[in-house]
């Protein structure tokens, strides 16, 4: 199967869902579809994204095919983090 070529921007921490641009540590966060580890990656030249560790078996990483609900994933937690932070 192909790469997603999107960034994640979302992962689970123990206080629940939250956004790479909002997370602090780079370790101690989730994969909201597989519950896998993923690490913060942060980058002045990119935008921060959580990466799935190497030979990771999810849907976000390898399912190209399946964008449409990647991104309606995403506009939903986009919406949940602002109600959150209201």
């Amino acid at each position: 199967m192909p790469s997603v070529r999107g960034p994640m921007l979302f992962a689970l921490s123990n206080a629940g869902a939250i956004a790479a641009d909002a997370a602090t540590d780079r370790a101690g966060y989730t994969c909201l579809e597989c519950g896998d580890p993923v690490s913060l990656r942060i980058s002045g030249n990119k935008r921060s994204h959580f990466m799935h560790r190497s030979g990771a078996e999810c849907r976000l990483r390898r399912d190209a095919g399946d964008r449409a609900h990647y991104r309606a994933m995403f506009e939903m937690l986009t919406n949940l983090v602002k109600e959150i932070h209201l």
